[in-house]
This record gives structure tokens, sequence and C-alpha cells, in this order.
């Protein structure tokens, strides 16, 4: 049983990083920090395709009115969510519809913080715990891999025990509705998994070093940003 010294301790660091954003109620400097990463690791691993900027540029306009997107009720942009993580799944080469994910995910944390900034920081905390968990028990149970040619890190042990352990927080501890409670723990696994995919089919290792024994940003956020933008959505 081997672990990642580096990962654990810049995995704590980041963790008192987001403690002192969330006592200093520095929110917006954040969601500053995530975006200014999140276009830089676009940047280096030329995850963009300058034939649809347009495109990009017009769904930013119309991003900037999410408020009013939001007046459209959950399910139309539950709906719309889903179209386009398909489509980048399907156009992985585009990277148009990837990008607007991470719109998505960059709107949804400025609703959740506005409206109730608890509730992001607190899905980031589980996601903490999520990851974590699976990281311990995957390498202490071992077992068969989930999905090896995408993730080959993922095993069935350490995502079961990291879901129930999720689910039971939510559930139990923080009283979350049942449904949320296990879409949210279903979705910490999804979107690794999601952001994994991307990286295979782009030859990508990790979107950059700046978290050392983790990678990039785009690494971090990759379990709690469908989490976000779903509890985002159910406020």
């Amino acid at each position: 049983m081997v672990y990642n010294l580096k990962r654990i301790y810049s995995g704590i660091c980041v963790f008192l990083f987001l403690v002192f954003f969330y006592i200093s109620k520095f929110d917006l400097l954040l969601l500053f920090i995530f975006s200014i990463l999140i276009t830089y690791e676009i940047y280096k691993n030329k995850l963009y395709n300058f034939k649809t900027l347009p495109f990009l540029i017009f769904f930013i306009f119309i991003f900037m009115n999410y408020e009013r997107l939001m007046s459209f009720g959950n399910f139309p942009i539950t709906i719309l969510i889903i179209l386009i993580i398909l489509f980048s799944v399907y156009f992985h080469y585009s990277f148009i519809f990837f990008n607007l994910v991470l719109l998505f995910f960059i709107f949804s944390s400025y609703h959740l913080l506005y409206n109730d900034r608890y509730f992001f920081y607190l899905i980031i905390f589980i996601s903490f715990v999520n990851d974590t968990s699976a990281y311990f028990f995957g390498n202490l149970l071992k077992g068969p891999k989930i999905l090896p040619e995408i993730s080959p890190k993922k095993t069935w042990s350490g995502t079961s025990i990291s879901s129930l352990i999720s689910f039971s927080l939510l559930f139990f501890f923080f009283n979350f509705p049942l449904i949320i409670s296990i879409l949210v723990s279903l979705l910490f696994f999804f979107g690794d998994i999601y952001f994994s995919y991307v990286k295979r089919k782009n030859n990508i290792k990790d979107f950059s070093n700046i978290i050392p024994g983790h990678g990039g940003i785009l690494d971090r956020i990759d379990s709690f940003l469908f989490p976000i933008i779903l509890v985002s959505l159910s406020l």
C-alpha cells in the first residue's frame, strides 16, 4: 500500500487555501482565480478552436445573463447541460462544448456563491472527502478497475466506498434531499471520468503542474464541477 505524500501535502494546502477564502469571504476573488487558471490550462493544452470562437463568444454573452437563463426553469437548463456534455464527448476535438461546460461551472459557481455560499464550499469540502476516501480505500483494497482505458486508477472498491461516504454525509449529516444526495455522490465520480476522457482523447496526462501530485486546477475541480452545477440548479 503506497501513498503519494506530495499529493497528500498539496491536498492539505489546497484545503487550507479554501478555508481561508471561506473565512475571509473573498468569494469573487476565488472565482476570479479559478477562471484565470482554467483559461490558462485551456490555452496551455490548446483546448480551443478559433473556428468556433464566434460561437463561444455568442454563448458568453448569453451566460452573462445567467440569472435570466435560470428563469426558464431547471428542467430545460438541465436538458441543455446534458446535451452540451454529450456533444463535448462526441465532438471532443472541437472543444467548444467542453468550454461551454466550464462556462456553466463558472456561472453556476457565481450563482451559488451569490445565493448561498455555504453550499458552494460544502460541496467542495465533500468532494475532498470523496476523493480522499476513494484514493485511500482504492490503495488499501485495490481490486478491479472500473474503466482502466479512461481512468486507470479508479477501482470499484474505492469508488463504491467513497460514494457511500459522500451520500451519508450529504443525506444524514447535512440533511440534503435524498435524490440530490444520490446524484451528487454519483456526479463526483462521473465528473472525474468525464475529465479523464477529455485528457485521454487529447493525449494529456495532467492539465498542468500547478498543484503537485494532483496536476492543474482542471484536475482538481473535475469531481465537484457537476455537483456545483446541480446544486446551483436546485436552489
